[in-house]
């Protein structure tokens, strides 16, 4: 069985939620057979030991990114000025329904290289992504939803710490989605959601619930133990790049944080991972009780020596890894309402987790864990087999599996010349 994958997201390095779904997701798609990954980003945008690493170890079809927004229409003519300043406004004030066209230059390089190739399905990853690949979602076409674009809308519209303009933006966006996006859902052969309750956003009323697996570290996850008693440690780890880990870790640290040390004047916060901006960083550091540690080498230590982590977010789409990642080292997690999406039938408010909603009740709910060590124990062991099993890739592979066979057994072959017929269309 042949197999085209297509996804924004490399596979390497395995430290952000969307690149360990595209290493996954490529392992769970290997069991069936030859599996060509193709890239829709710039090859040059990404470091040479990184290609040579994906190069290395997957079956590479080719890399071409989707063109900037600024490159079309009159926005073509401001573009020298400032191109980074003109690709965000020109997207920014774009309608979305743009987005769900297909893309002249990605079109063309994916119909070159599907040209006389006989691949069984195609697998790509995002809506927006996929319609702008050209190829015809009735090829058979899998569409990894992962991150609902009607949910990025709607949390923001949601979000209760939001301001008024930002709320009418999401509002305005949303009006241009809600009746479109259903129909093209429903146009793909078969759809992958990240969580079960995805299921309730109109068009993927038939999807199956792929999840997304634990990425453990080398060694292996540790087994449960009791954490450190004395330990006063609250972590936070993520991708900054990714705008609603930034805007949550902001409301954390300027609402709650200041709560916490108030019960808890030995608290401390560690915020890990990369692409926090210096400024921010700074900012934090100079915080009593705040420890930015940026990147570090080895996550294990961290969750060791910690108490318990933080999802403090309130808006995106799709899962948090962070909260699964945490109960996987044996921490239990104080979540907002909009993180515990997704968790609600493996983990239950006042028995495995702390779910809250206001800056008090968070920073009451991290009171208590920091000075409880027995409570954030008991919380951990009751969670984390439920995870375990939950957010496996032994489940994961499963859903994968019942997914392709159906392709295998149905016989649903096509000429990748022909599926890659609009693609050439769109490309002019």
């Amino acid at each position: 069985m042949k197999i085209l994958y297509i996804t924004r997201s490399p596979p390497y390095p395995p430290n952000m939620g969307g690149n360990q779904r595209t290493a996954l997701l490529y392992r769970a798609l290997s069991q069936h057979g030859e599996v060509d990954l193709f890239l829709a980003v710039d090859e040059q945008d990404l470091p040479e030991a990184h290609v040579a690493e994906i190069r290395k170890n997957y079956r590479m079809a080719g890399f071409a990114a989707p063109a900037p927004r600024g490159q079309f229409g009159l926005w073509r003519y401001l573009r020298p000025l400032a191109p980074p300043l003109i690709d965000r406004a020109a997207d920014y004030l774009a309608n979305r329904r743009n987005d769900y066209l297909p893309d002249a230059s990605l079109s063309l390089a994916l119909a070159r290289w599907m040209d006389g190739k006989p691949y069984d399905v195609v697998v790509g990853k995002g809506l927006s992504l996929a319609m702008k690949t050209g190829i015809s979602p009735a090829f058979p076409f899998v569409l990894d939803v992962d991150d609902a674009e009607q949910e990025w809308y709607s949390s923001q519209m949601d979000n209760p710490h939001s301001g008024r303009p930002a709320r009418w933006v999401a509002a305005w966006r949303f009006s241009q989605l809600k009746d479109f996006v259903p129909g093209l859902y429903r146009r793909f052969a078969h759809c992958w959601i990240v969580k079960a309750g995805d299921r309730l956003i109109p068009g993927l009323e038939h999807a199956t619930w792929l999840g997304v697996p634990c990425w453990p570290p080398k060694e292996g996850f540790p087994p449960l133990a009791p954490g450190n008693s004395a330990s006063r440690t609250a972590i936070m780890l993520g991708s900054y790049y990714h705008r609603p880990n930034v805007e949550g870790l902001d409301w954390f640290i300027r609402n709650v944080w200041p709560l916490v040390r108030k019960e808890v004047p030995d608290a401390e916060f560690r915020v890990i991972g990369p692409g926090l901006s210096v400024r921010h960083a700074d900012a934090y550091g100079r915080v009593p009780g705040v420890r930015v540690l940026g990147p570090v080498p080895d996550i294990v230590p961290q969750y060791r020596e910690c108490a318990f982590s933080l999802a403090p977010i309130w808006t995106g789409a799709g899962i948090n890894v962070k909260v699964f990642e945490s109960y996987a080292h044996g921490r239990t997690c104080v979540l907002t309402p909009f993180a515990y999406r997704g968790y609600e039938d493996c983990l239950e408010e006042g028995l495995s987790v702390r779910v809250a909603k206001t800056p008090e009740e968070f920073a009451r709910a991290c009171s208590d864990l920091l000075r409880d060590p027995a409570l954030r124990d008991r919380f951990a062991a009751v969670g984390r087999p439920r995870i375990m099993n939950d957010f496996s890739f032994e489940r994961f592979a499963s859903a994968v599996n019942t997914t392709i066979r159906r392709f295998r057994g149905d016989g649903l072959i096509m000429r990748a010349a022909e599926t890659a017929a609009p693609a050439r269309e769109a490309a002019g």
